[in-house]
């Protein structure tokens, strides 16, 4: 049976997501300087601590692009990023930790609607990145563009496989998959609404257990495209629960939201 985990599998009070790429590998530096960690204020019973819960794609000095799930029923206050990390919990030359100043979710966004539509937002910096070599701006991908059967990457921080073990990983992993057609996405999630919106990669060549994937996440983290694997094709939304790889994971598809940024971040 095909579960989809919205990757919403958060915590019900904190909405901090799980993150996973299952079957990666550790991403050599400067190679994602786009990718931001996104943190969360978690409120526990004795005391408040940040924490990694999705990722997101520098976009502009000032936006960070991120899936809507990453931040729905989180206020600006309880959110904030870092740039230039390389493994959480550690400072590094590129590093800044900014506050954000405003979150915006698409309108039309639901969580509760067959394929997640619309699981994209926007967050604002609190002030201008400080562009370095491993804080860069991500090229959008172009209205139209399709990568399709082309290579690209997912690139997060989060659990790892170790045997059947799911441990927690620091470092940013990186995992290479293959982009699919719309209509090969539609025919593996039939009780699904996959539109044109979503974006999907797969890999089924290798055995069970060693397909890669970009489950549970890194949420919100940025799918790369392109020759160079240099252009922002998606934004990670949603996958299977068992995160085998069996099926398609589904991002949301960045070149059909060009306008909706424009109006509601910087310009393009």
């Amino acid at each position: 049976m095909k579960l989809v985990a919205a990757i919403l599998l958060c915590l019900a009070a904190s909405a901090l997501c799980e993150k996973r790429i299952i079957n990666g590998e550790s991403a050599p530096l400067y190679s994602h300087p786009y990718i931001v960690s996104l943190e969360g204020l978690v409120d526990s019973f004795f005391f408040t601590y940040w924490k990694h819960i999705c990722g997101g794609s520098l976009i502009d000095r000032q936006w960070v692009l991120t899936a809507a799930h990453c931040v729905e029923g989180m206020g600006k206050s309880k959110l904030r990023v870092k740039l230039g990390v390389i493994t959480l919990g550690e400072t590094n030359n590129y590093q800044q930790q900014v506050a954000i100043s405003q979150v915006t979710v698409h309108g039309q966004y639901s969580s509760t609607a067959s394929g997640i539509p619309n699981d994209i937002a926007l967050l604002k910096l609190s002030q201008l990145a400080v562009l370095n070599k491993n804080v860069q701006i991500a090229q959008l991908a172009s209205a139209g563009s399709s990568f399709y059967n082309t290579e690209c990457v997912l690139a997060g921080w989060g659990k790892q496989n170790e045997g059947h073990t799911l441990v927690d990983a620091t470092e940013l992993h990186e995992v290479n998959i293959t982009k699919i057609s719309t209509a090969e996405c539609r025919r593996e999630w039939p009780g699904e609404a996959i539109t044109d919106k979503h974006i999907c990669v797969h890999d089924a060549s290798p055995p069970a257990g060693q397909r890669p994937s970009g489950c549970m996440g890194d949420s919100g983290g940025p799918m790369m495209c392109g020759p160079r694997h240099n252009i922002l094709a998606g934004v990670t939304s949603w996958g299977e629960r068992t995160c085998s790889g069996t099926f398609p994971s589904v991002y949301t598809r960045v070149s059909a939201y060009l306008g909706w940024i424009r109006n509601n971040g910087p310009e393009l």
